[in-house]
């Protein structure tokens, strides 16, 4: 996952992706001063296909990283114009709402919540712990 956003200052900006020590550490860090996220950088992977990247925009458009994708249809042996179409069609019905469901269930669980939050930034934070360890091992 990945994103971009203005930090408070409206000066710095951040794009961040994978998860190397300082790609989380400086992702932290800008999630917590962000006041303007401007989209969410999501990379899924599933059975049958390796890698669906796409952006999540903040006014409500979504990206898709069509040469980012690795997956069946890749497969398929069609022209780009098929690929585009088919991997469109797969995060407008199928992974969006996934998604939304998801995330609709869990908020009216109560299952997203401020203590969610905590949670999320406890299990990053000891991301980081590990990745940081992990190289002083080497």
């Amino acid at each position: 996952m990945g994103f971009k956003g203005n930090s408070q200052d409206k000066v710095s900006k951040l794009t961040a992706d994978g998860n190397t020590v300082m790609n989380l550490i400086s992702s932290l860090t800008f999630l917590l001063e962000s006041d303007s996220m401007e989209f969410i950088k999501i990379k899924i992977s599933t059975d049958n296909h390796r890698s669906i990247v796409f952006k999540l925009n903040t006014n409500g458009s979504v990206n898709i990283v069509i040469d980012d994708y690795r997956g069946q249809y890749k497969k398929e042996d069609i022209k780009r114009e098929i690929l585009i179409s088919k991997v469109t069609l797969l995060i407008y019905l199928e992974i969006i709402p996934a998604l939304n469901k998801w995330y609709s269930e869990d908020k009216e669980n109560k299952l997203w919540n401020k203590q969610e939050y905590n949670k999320f930034l406890d299990e990053l934070s000891k991301d980081i712990k590990e990745k940081i360890d992990n190289l002083k091992s080497k």
